[in-house]
């Protein structure tokens, strides 16, 4: 803690403190990317010279690197964002905060960096734009065996909002199939009887054959089986 206070008064006395407000204002916001193009920076700040901006802050060695050849793009040395980030918190209203943290997460889904957008949209509480972001992607990162990421962010998600949108019970019952059956069928349950009202035939069908399956896998009580293959059977 104290190391971090130390490179953080170094920060601040150094190089922040030294800088005029429109580049101090230009780092805050900023550095809520975890690296921009010139034109990310352009598109988040409103700054039309962010490309000179950007360049100026790399040749005085402002702790800011520059990388990539046909995409030139640039990143803070990592204890830098962090402080640039924490003096974000105190100089920023929170709603100005928030309403950042929602424009870079668009720039990073724009990108396809999802998780970093994820974060964002989490710190903002934009819980609208999260879940949609969450069951655009639950597919293929079920995929790629990225089950326990998905569930984590599933998750963050408010109570209340994972049992009033039946997809964000499906995608938990997904999760959790392969080392929580009995668990998994529950969330399936759930989602099936909540599609099922919704006319959603496709969710509907997809939450039975979770059930089937979790119940299966389950290797406990298979007396339910036979009314839920019947179910299954009449799609």
């Amino acid at each position: 803690e104290f190391v971090h206070e130390d490179i953080f008064g170094y920060f601040a006395a150094e190089v922040f403190d030294r800088l005029d407000p429109e580049k101090r204002d230009f780092l805050l916001k900023t550095a809520l990317l975890p690296h921009m193009t010139p034109k990310m920076a352009r598109t988040l700040t409103g700054r039309a010279h962010s490309d000179r901006i950007l360049l100026q802050l790399n040749r005085r060695h402002h702790f800011t690197e520059k990388f990539g050849h046909k995409v030139l793009s640039y990143r803070y040395h990592p204890l830098f964002r962090e402080f640039l980030l924490s003096r974000a918190k105190v100089m920023l209203s929170s709603e100005e905060l928030a309403i950042l943290r929602r424009d870079a997460a668009m720039l990073l889904i724009d990108g396809g960096e999802t998780e970093e957008a994820m974060m964002l949209l989490y710190d903002a509480k934009d819980w609208d734009s999260l879940v949609k972001l969450i069951l655009d992607h639950a597919p293929g990162m079920l995929e790629q065996g990225r089950g326990r990421l998905l569930e984590a962010w599933l998750d963050k998600l408010p109570r209340a909002m994972i049992e009033g949108i039946p997809w964000l019970l499906y995608w938990m019952g997904a999760c959790r199939l392969q080392f929580d059956p009995p668990s998994s069928q529950i969330y399936f349950e759930r989602a099936f009887e909540k599609l099922k009202a919704q006319g959603d035939k496709r969710g509907t069908f997809l939450a039975c054959a979770g059930i089937v399956n979790s119940i299966e896998l389950g290797f406990d009580n298979f007396k339910p089986l036979s009314n839920w293959l019947i179910v299954l059977e009449g799609f």
